[in-house]
């Protein structure tokens, strides 16, 4: 995917676009469009800009920056795909991108856990209505002891 994100500082106004293929060219409509002021928000001095990513339990997945472009007041410059391909210190992206096999652990996290917790859950409802067999029981045997006097004698 290639992603642009643009702020228009004088309009206020943040657009986000992505195309979903990479190289492109950028879309016309924008993925999304707000009206926010910024410059309440970033320090006046000196901003950091970044980007961060997050994987999910069971499946792995790669994320690349291969190239960004920044510009302070005005648009910034287009990248130059040739020259991102031509950068030791960029990953090469796979010349076709699969799912990777799940893991071992993956997989027994997937199946164990829901296995075991159902196990613990059927363990303990059994145990109660155990308890509350021997509950009824051991009431009905002091109704007898009353009755005819304790069992044993010193």
């Amino acid at each position: 995917m290639q992603v642009w994100v643009d702020y228009d500082g004088r309009r206020t106004m943040q657009n986000v676009t992505m195309a979903p293929c990479f190289p492109s060219s950028k879309p016309s409509k924008p993925l999304l469009s707000v009206v926010y002021d910024l410059s309440s928000v970033l320090p006046t001095k000196l901003v950091f800009a970044g980007f961060s990513s997050a994987n999910d339990l069971l499946i792995r997945s790669k994320h690349y920056v291969l190239g960004w472009s920044f510009k302070l007041n005005g648009e910034a410059a287009a990248l130059d795909y040739s020259l991102l391909s031509l950068n030791t210190t960029t990953p090469q992206l796979p010349a076709k991108i699969y799912p990777r096999p799940r893991s071992n652990k993956t997989i027994l996290c997937a199946i164990l856990l829901p296995v075991l917790g159902i196990v613990i859950v059927v363990s303990a409802a059994l145990r109660m209505v155990h308890m509350k067999r021997r509950s009824k029981s051991r009431t009905a045997q002091l109704e007898w002891e009353r009755e005819y006097g304790p069992p044993s004698f010193t």
